[in-house]
């Protein structure tokens, strides 16, 4: 399956990039954030005051690098290299949330207590092929039962979830209730409707504004990697999945 993408709204994000100077401006952000932990006693802003903290706002970093690469310099294999480091500062960060850490940015504590968090992380490590950095944290999870084989154990988990009735408020369609329909058909191994639910999903995200487009899509790449070790062969060639995701 091949989607055909709007050139002109990739140029648009690429400028928008360009205009930002996206990668230099990334990597300062990273050292001002580390410069901030460093003097955190001394009130520096802006205010990392916790090891957690400083770990999941610098993966957070690390992953806009990574989309920055690749739309800027076609580079995938730096892209790949910070989606790498994404994941184990993220993982480092919820290591220390579940152990009980006091992390004093609410915004940071928050993230890390929502599922959504550990399943982007999940999917993002099965597309860069180092899902067992995060597979300690996943067990009965529908991405363990997925990546362990276990498809009639991902088929019930996964029907647990619903989708709000309010689309409206979703971006990137990450959120596993909008996956619930993908994971059942890869559970059954029904290709056709396995794709036809990777389109849909590719499509409503592309309605995106500039500036909230999806540049690497981890959750497709995954979700194709996990459809294979299931028997499930499907090729979408989109300009969102830089083809050395497939490779990895």
């Amino acid at each position: 399956m091949k989607l055909p993408y709007s050139t002109k709204k990739w140029e648009k994000e690429l400028k928008a990039a360009q205009a930002y100077d996206g990668i230099i401006s990334t990597l300062n952000n990273i050292t001002m954030l580390g410069n901030a932990y460093d003097d955190r006693e001394k009130g520096r802003l802006p205010a990392v005051e916790d090891e957690a903290t400083l770990l999941f706002l610098m993966g957070n970093e690390y992953r806009q690098l990574a989309d920055y690469e690749y739309l800027m310099n076609n580079d995938s294999r730096k892209s790949l290299a910070y989606l790498i480091k994404y994941i184990e500062l993220g993982i480092k960060a919820y290591s220390l949330y579940q152990q009980g850490e006091m992390i004093k940015n609410n915004a940071v504590k928050n993230s890390l207590s929502h599922e959504e968090f550990l399943n982007e992380l999940a999917f993002t490590a099965v597309a860069a092929g180092k899902y067992e950095t995060v597979s300690g944290f996943m067990k009965g999870t529908v991405i363990d039962a997925l990546y362990n084989g276990c498809l009639d154990e991902a088929r019930d988990r996964v029907s647990a979830y619903t989708c709000p009735t309010d689309e409206g408020r979703e971006v990137y369609y990450r959120d596993m209730c909008f996956l619930k329909n993908a994971v059942i058909a890869l559970t059954d191994r029904d290709t056709e409707t396995f794709s036809h639910e990777l389109e849909s999903r590719i499509r409503k995200y592309r309605k995106n504004m500039v500036g909230y487009s999806t540049i690497i899509d981890t959750v497709s790449a995954a979700l194709i990697k996990l459809a294979e070790k299931a028997g499930v062969k499907v090729h979408i060639d989109v300009i969102e999945i830089p083809a050395l995701l497939m490779t990895v």
